[in-house]
């Protein structure tokens, strides 16, 4: 459950609190992310380094509708 927050954005969600604790866990060591989309089919892919510097596949999935979403941003971003 979200804790009390006058944060701008709202309530600190659990994923907002878990990556904190996980932050502080780690000493405060951030990890490079990179997030890859095939723009044709929605498939997402994380990366992340690993302790040794290792570039490591850390999670794969679709996003859902990912055509519809797709021309919905085209179209707000007036692209042809």
């Amino acid at each position: 459950m979200p804790t009390r927050s006058n944060r701008i954005g709202g309530p600190y969600t659990e994923q907002e609190m878990d990556l904190h604790r996980e932050l502080f866990i780690t000493g405060g060591k951030k990890k490079l992310v990179s997030t890859h989309t095939h723009t044709e089919t929605g498939d997402v892919t994380v990366f992340h380094h690993d302790p040794k510097g290792n570039v490591i596949a850390r999670d794969h999935f679709r996003i859902e509708h990912f055509q519809l979403k797709k021309q919905q941003i085209t179209r707000l971003l007036g692209a042809p």
